[in-house]
């Protein structure tokens, strides 16, 4: 198995490489569209404040 991934891997080697760049440059947009908050939600200064931090 040791030996089938390491062939896999000196063969594709490059083409891995530019898919991980390529998917690294591209999640933190898709990341942002989903989950940004433009404002602050409403009760979030009293919800930590009883939570204590």
């Amino acid at each position: 198995m040791k030996r089938q991934l390491k062939s896999f891997i000196q063969r594709h080697g490059r083409q891995l490489c530019a898919a991980a760049l390529m998917f690294a440059s591209i999640a933190p947009n898709c990341c942002r569209s989903y989950w940004y908050q433009d404002k602050e939600p409403e009760g979030l200064a009293e919800f930590l404040k009883e939570s204590g931090k």
